[in-house]
């Protein structure tokens, strides 16, 4: 029997409105096209992947449908499109019609009923159909022959899977619909009949006839009377519901074979739009002023070549190097290497890259470097190989390479820069000049990359596709060998491509950031500060591994009598970890019920924090089992792991991320972020940070740093000349939101104060004031007003953002740092509110961010510069941590105060705490 051919129908609006919400879309592509140009790709891939016989893309119509005269009420809550979106559609039609994909809209007739008689007239002229959707009103349609398809793993998704899911039939599928009904398409379902409801009654009845003509049978009451009132809706319901599938169409399957599309008619389209990356996946680029070229499809094809791994060809550069041509060079003897330092030293400007024995770059060895100038040029200098390879030696290269790479005047290019320069500190090498990092400048363009390695990022901005690193080292995870046994060919190839590749990604970036405006915050701010990060790294910080010991010893045991209550509150013993056991003791032999009590997604009941905390006031279990989980979190995370991590000299070496969405640093390793401060337990751990014998440790942080740059933001003179004045900023608020003096507000007064201030910047509502205050969610509004009332610039400031973000789809910092909120349209208001909390608090906190890197930026320079005896150690979120000899101390604590308050120039003075002590815990006071 002859092979079936394969036909898919694009569910256009349903993929347009995905590719809208994603991430990914919301990226600065000029005058709104981020959804067209998601759009496109999944289209391109659609037709790599999927090798279409037929295809084609349907859309609704703008007037109103059959349904509508049936029901004027149907959709009736639907808003209009998004206006970004809508402005986008004139151009994804243009880009789906010069892909050759046929779009069919029908007058009086949804998408859906298109997609209903397309798939039939397909399936009956022997195409295996493939709907390319997400939407489950279609689950109607599918047969043996017509399956759904997921454009992003090639699955599918059939009647078989429908039954396992939820144990029904696409024929059953229409009369389950019909009783739930359909919120969003404003369809009335069966009163009180849910998802799981409708589904016991299909399986047990069949049909929805059946199941209202035996409604009078019902044992429920409630179920039962709904049923029977149903029956008059039900016909109404079930026609809404229906897709039809024998709408008249302009095309008919037949008509709809794929012929690929040519390049003469879709770059111009992708010039329009200057979809760049896309046109040069395809083997084409748009040349210099504007025009279009050809660069590496054959001459004499006109079909557009689809991409496949491997096999993409490299564009850009600054020099002669064709487009393609790549001129790797093995450095192996002394005379190559003298060659090539020869050349280096007339660089001002190198992309570099190191190849080790490790991933850790503190235990990492070198086992050669790949040196790029050009695009399309690198040179990778072999010092590790297999036994028997010829290779530089290793003092001679580090020697010569060294006074290159500690210039500050030779501008250093590479991906992930502070691996490298960890891994040359080893061999004494003060790297300096870094000039652009490649993942640091991807971060900074588009915050909502999901992956910015270098292969990631070639593949994305270059339409190239790298050697992979298991093509080196293997797959397999126990067999893999260390690139010090690759041989020199191949990592010669790999390494310099590294370099050669980050070289073009910064040729590419470096326009982008600033035609973001982000060329100042990167050049001067965040790509100095992976050095300052690096140093950092390398230096470390001591901790007290004996306290520790004891430390986990206490914890053990109280965690052993917190396990003893818990037993004794349950009556029973049951594993404390397992949310299952848990589950069962609290809701099911306890009885207890939180409200809104909720599942988690594998179907068990939530036993999670904000669960238990609002069972705590109803029985001692609850506290109980929180107060185990932070204790035994605090011990495996912090306690126990620390002496693990701790090198020969007893100090922990964290690892910074910078790029991390808000601006914030983030870190792991141990991750001294998260170690809670106003815990108990959580100092105890911060005792456990110690400077060595004879030194001590200098601790500095931002007084009230966020409600500072608020008020420097929103320019309130009331709340700038408060911080003026030096005054306790909650108690002078107070006094003016209640009306009395200073010296008569109480301390209940200043505590409302300090929460609302909380609840700005955090985006918190009046109910969730109200919680935190233990008033009335009235009164917590009323107090909210009135603040506002006394303090409008900060409700102007507070709505600019808001307005501004949800017009540009992204916000700013004071530092100019761009961040893209996703949902700022999102028809849910709940997730809109929250991409609105998100929006407001990434401009106070990453303006935040932007000012305690700008400080630790000054102080290592100044150390360095000065030659001053401190070592910078880590950073926690608005604080700073610094290392000097106790005779030093005083004079490093000023040192760390005038730096900070100096870091950058606010309305408001900036004003640093600072302490000295033996352990943090003692510093910080």
């Amino acid at each position: 029997m002859a092979k079936r051919k394969t036909f898919y129908i694009i569910d256009g609006h349903s993929q347009i409105f995905r590719a809208y919400y994603a991430p990914a879309a919301f990226r600065n592509r000029g005058q709104g096209l981020g959804a067209a140009f998601i759009f496109a790709r999944m289209l391109l891939k659609l037709i790599e992947k999927g090798k279409p016989d037929a295809i084609v893309c349907t859309l609704d119509t703008r007037g109103d449908t059959f349904r509508h005269r049936l029901y004027p009420e149907y959709k009736a809550n639907r808003g209009p499109m998004p206006e970004d979106l809508a402005e986008q559609m004139p151009n994804i039609e243009k880009l789906v019609r010069a892909m050759n994909i046929p779009i069919v809209a029908v007058e009086g007739y949804e998408a859906d009923d298109c997609i209903g008689t397309l798939a039939r007239q397909g399936a009956e002229a022997g195409y295996e159909v493939r709907l390319v959707s997400r939407d489950k009103d279609l689950k109607q349609l599918l047969t043996e022959h017509v399956l759904f398809y997921d454009a992003d793993d090639g699955s599918t998704f059939g009647p078989d899977e429908l039954k396992i899911d939820i144990g029904l039939t696409p024929e059953q599928f229409v009369d389950y619909l019909t009783l739930v009904g359909d919120t969003s398409d404003n369809i009335p379902g069966a009163s009180g009949i849910g998802p799981k409801k409708a589904q016991a009654l299909l399986a047990e009845y069949g049909s929805l006839d059946n199941v209202l003509k035996h409604a009078d049978q019902i044992k429920q009451p409630k179920m039962r009377e709904a049923l029977i009132e149903f029956r008059k809706q039900a016909p109404l319901s079930h026609k809404l519901v229906t897709i039809v599938t024998d709408v008249p169409m302009p095309l008919a399957a037949k008509d709809l074979a794929y012929t690929p599309f040519s390049r003469e008619q879709f770059l111009p389209v992708l010039h329009d739009l200057g979809f760049r990356s896309i046109a040069k996946e395809l083997g084409w680029e748009f040349a210099d002023g504007g025009a279009l070229k050809q660069a590496a499809a054959p001459a004499t094809s006109t079909a557009a070549p689809i991409p496949k791994r491997g096999q993409r060809e490299l564009f850009g550069g600054n020099d002669s190097t064709e487009a393609g041509e790549k001129r790797y060079t093995l450095v192996n003897t002394a005379k190559a290497f003298d060659a090539l330092l020869k050349d280096l030293r007339k660089q001002k400007r190198i992309s570099f890259d190191t190849e080790t024995t490790s991933l850790d770059a503190l235990k990492a060895e070198l086992v050669g470097m790949s040196f790029s100038w050009k695009a399309g040029e690198a040179s990778y200098i072999a010092l590790k190989g297999p036994a028997g390879s010829k290779l530089c030696d290793v003092d001679n290269v580090v020697a010569s390479l060294t006074p290159l790479l500690e210039d500050p005047a030779v501008e250093k290019v590479g991906q992930n820069l502070k691996y490298d320069i960890l891994v040359l500190k080893k061999y004494g090498i003060d790297f300096r000049g870094t000039s652009f990092d490649t993942m640091i400048a991807a971060y900074l363009t588009d915050n909502t990359r999901q992956e910015i390695g270098l292969d990631q990022l070639a593949h994305e901005l270059l339409g190239y596709d790298c050697i992979p690193i298991t093509k080196l080292i293997g797959t397999d995870k126990k067999t893999q060998i260390s690139m010090a046994e690759v041989p020199l060919q191949d990592i010669c190839e790999y390494a310099s491509e590294d370099a050669d590749i980050a070289l073009r990604l910064s040729q590419v970036l470096a326009p982008e950031l600033e035609k973001l405006g982000l060329t100042s915050l990167s050049r001067d701010l965040e790509m100095p500060l992976v050095e300052v990060l690096a140093h950092m790294e390398n230096v470390g910080i001591a901790i007290d591994t004996p306290y520790l010991e004891e430390l986990s010893k206490d914890f053990e045991k109280r965690l052993t009598n917190i396990e003893r209550e818990c037993y004794v509150a349950a009556g029973h013993e049951f594993t404390i970890n397992s949310p299952k056991q848990l589950g069962t003791v609290i809701f099911d032999e306890l009885g207890l019920q939180p409200p809104g009590a909720r599942k988690t997604k594998g179907g068990a009941r939530s036993t999670a924090v904000d669960v238990l905390e609002e069972l705590a006031p109803l029985h001692p279990l609850p506290r109980l089992v929180l107060d185990y989980r932070h204790l035994s979190k605090l011990k495996s995370t912090y306690i126990d792991a620390l002496p693990t991590l701790a090198d020969k000299e007893g100090r922990v070496h964290t690892s910074f991320r910078q790029a991390v969405s808000t601006g914030r640093l983030a870190s792991n390793d141990p991750n001294v972020q998260n170690i809670p401060i106003r815990t108990e337990e959580g100092r105890k751990i911060r005792r456990a940070f110690i400077a060595p014998e004879g030194q001590r440790l200098i601790v500095a942080d931002y007084s009230q740093i966020e409600l500072r740059i608020l008020a420097s933001l929103c320019g309130d003179p009331m709340l700038k000349k408060a911080f003026s004045e030096g005054r306790d900023i909650h108690r002078a608020v107070a006094a003016e939101v209640n009306g009395v003096k200073e010296k008569d507000v109480d301390d209940a007064m200043r505590s409302h104060v300090k929460a609302i201030h909380f609840g700005i910047l955090y985006g918190q509502s009046a109910f969730g004031l109200s919680k935190a205050l233990g008033i009335g969610r009235g009164e917590a509004q009323a107090f909210i007003d009135r603040y506002f009332e006394r303090f409008p610039k900060v409700r102007e400031f507070i709505d600019t953002v808001h307005s501004d973000a949800k017009k540009n789809g992204f916000v700013t910092t004071m530092l100019g740092r761009r961040r893209t909120i996703p949902g700022l349209h999102d028809r849910n208001m709940m997730r809109q509110s929250a991409a609105l909390r998100q929006a407001f608090n990434t401009v106070v906190q990453g303006s935040a961010a932007d000012l305690i890197k700008t400080a630790m930026l000054r102080i290592h320079r100044a150390i360095r510069d000065k030659g001053l005896p401190f070592k910078l150690l880590i950073q926690v979120h608005d604080e700073l941590l610094l290392e000097s000899s106790a005779k030093d101390a005083k004079k490093a604590a000023e040192f760390l105060k005038s730096e900070m308050e100096h870091a950058l120039k606010l309305d408001v003075p900036l004003v640093v705490d600072v302490g000295i002590g033996q352990n943090w815990l003692d510093a910080k006071g």
